[in-house]
């Protein structure tokens, strides 16, 4: 993996608010258990913008843009509309097969792989509910750019629906 650009990732917007971030492939969102895993755009966040709280993730090895809150009340909203999905979240992949549809749904339920954290598994009896909407932007030979749409917003589903 290779390791994320030093200091603030780039604003694409600040008010008194809020904060929008375009966050590096590599770079956590919130820290993990370990000092080796302290750096992430919170910290750096809030060294530049005190009281900056995170609205919502990305994993490490995603990139891309990603809203924090400056003050308890916004934090609050956003993470509301979050929660009640009125908010929604694009992702682009490239992936190694062209599929056969121009779009689709994907709604393989999902649980934690109690074997081998963080990873996640499908299972069909004990998972919890995760959707993902597809559609085909363009495709090569062997290879294919989808958008995705998470439905729900379970940890590393995209990953684990393509």
């Amino acid at each position: 993996m290779i390791p994320p650009p030093d200091g603030l990732p780039p604003v694409l917007h600040a008010d008194e608010r809020l904060l929008v971030f375009d966050k590096p492939s590599g770079l956590l969102s919130v820290p993990g258990i370990g000092p080796e895993k302290a750096d992430c755009l919170v910290a750096r966040a809030e060294a530049e913008y005190p009281g900056a709280r995170i609205v919502h993730r990305l994993d490490r090895d995603t990139s891309g843009v990603i809203v924090l809150a400056r003050d308890p009340e916004a934090h609050r909203k956003l993470s509301v509309a979050f929660q009640e999905r009125q908010t929604s979240k694009r992702y682009l992949a490239l992936v190694s097969r062209v599929p056969e549809a121009a779009s689709g749904v994907i709604d393989f339920p999902m649980r934690k792989d109690m074997c081998r954290p963080p990873r996640q598994v499908i299972d069909w009896r004990a998972g919890r509910a995760a959707t993902t909407r597809w559609a085909l932007l363009e495709a090569g030979d062997d290879a294919a750019l989808l958008s995705l749409e998470p439905v729900t917003g379970r940890t590393h589903q995209l990953r684990l629906h393509l």
